[in-house]
């Protein structure tokens, strides 16, 4: 068994809610940084173990791990004082920075509990640091020799939003043809990774397929190759009912929406 989850949260009533809320979705692109990170070491436990979380509350609690659940939760008494100073925060980085100090000083305190390589976990936080705080990654390359281009579909989660651009490269001149935005919205994952699952080429039209094979966005590629950026938008009738299902267009508004009272 290796360590696959860090979760950091604040319990309820430490803050006023709203603040909370915004807080998790915030953090959410540290979190998910540092899991997959992590993950990728493939750090060994004792298997009793695979999720280390660390909870912000107004009163101590008692730290506890859980056979059942294979987790460490360990809580930190977070004071008026810390909190004001993460609303006072003038900078992304400086907000990144209280998330990733708290999840050090829970792994110290989870490895009074269980045997915890604190270096290596702490290895992945300076890797964060030393790459700017950004968490980016290549969704799915894809040349198509006939029409001259390579399409990098790229990954971009940040601390208000996840967005999926599109990149498309000369094939002969490595030159950009275009690029744009494909895809945006709150910046987790229950929004964007049943969209992502895979790529297809129908004729000319590149199809991004979600979890269950429908092509819910499609891009022109010969427009593409001639310098136009262009996609459109399907919904698919199978998530009627679900939260993510509004329709694209009234969906991207919401989305908009929503990020923008994320911000500050």
């Amino acid at each position: 068994m290796i360590i696959r989850y860090i979760s950091l949260l604040i319990e309820h009533g430490t803050i006023p809610e709203e603040e909370r809320t915004r807080f998790h979705i915030n953090v959410n692109f540290t979190i998910n940084y540092l899991s997959r990170a992590i993950r990728r070491k493939r750090i060994a436990t004792d298997n009793s173990y695979n999720f280390i979380g660390v909870r912000l509350c107004r009163e101590k609690k008692a730290d506890k791990a859980s056979n059942l659940f294979k987790s460490i939760i360990v809580y930190e008494q977070l004071t008026d004082a810390d909190w004001n100073d993460y609303l006072h925060s003038k900078s992304v980085e400086q907000r990144t920075e209280f998330i990733l100090k708290w999840l050090e000083t829970g792994y110290y305190r989870a490895a009074q509990i269980k045997s915890i390589p604190v270096d290596t976990l702490l290895s992945v936080h300076e890797e964060f640091r030393k790459n700017d705080y950004r968490n980016e990654w290549l969704f799915k390359k894809k040349t198509i020799i006939e029409f001259g281009i390579s399409v990098y579909l790229k990954c971009y989660l940040t601390f208000f939003d996840f967005r999926l651009e599109l990149e498309a490269i000369n094939k002969q001149s490595g030159t950009l043809v275009c690029k744009g935005t494909l895809f945006q919205s709150p910046p987790l994952e229950e929004w964007y990774n049943h969209l992502l699952h895979e790529i297809r080429i129908t004729e000319s039209i590149l199809e991004i397929l979600d979890s269950s094979g429908f092509a819910n966005i499609t891009v022109d590629i010969s427009r593409l190759a001639s310098g136009e950026f262009n996609y459109q938008y399907h919904d698919n009738e199978r998530y009627k009912g679900e939260v993510w299902n509004k329709g694209w267009k009234k969906e991207i508004i919401e989305n908009q929406r929503m990020i923008d009272k994320m911000t500050w």
